[in-house]
């Protein structure tokens, strides 16, 4: 063995069984077979980011609604509440003055009318 080159002796050392290596036992996974696959993966992906951008909207939506409702139920306390004082009987009475009108003092009279048959 001293004779020989180095080169000789590794590959005379080194055999490669070719069952191993035999293609149509060793399958390569190829990229057409998961093209489908990561196109469903993409389309997935791709609802997944509609779906949240419109419930986002919808959430924006429904504060904006409720900011609106929050605000109309304030001028409708402020509206209510300047009604009431209007409607007040010594508020009534201090507009009829600047028109010339008083009060009464004494209850209404009733004029009763008798039809004769």
């Amino acid at each position: 063995m001293p004779n020989k080159p180095i080169n000789r002796i590794i590959k005379n050392e080194v055999k490669l069984e070719p069952e191993i290596i035999d293609e149509k036992k060793v399958q390569y996974p190829s990229f057409d077979s998961y093209v489908k696959f990561i196109v469903f993966l993409m389309l997935l992906g791709i609802l997944y980011i509609a779906y949240t951008n419109r419930a986002e909207n919808t959430r924006r939506k429904i504060h904006k609604y409720q900011q609106d409702l929050k605000e109309l139920k304030w001028r409708y306390a402020e509206s209510h509440a300047k009604l009431m004082k209007h409607t007040q009987q010594a508020h009534i009475a201090q507009k009829a003055d600047t028109l010339g009108l008083k009060m009464l003092q004494t209850p209404p009279t009733q004029i009763v009318v008798q039809i004769k048959k």
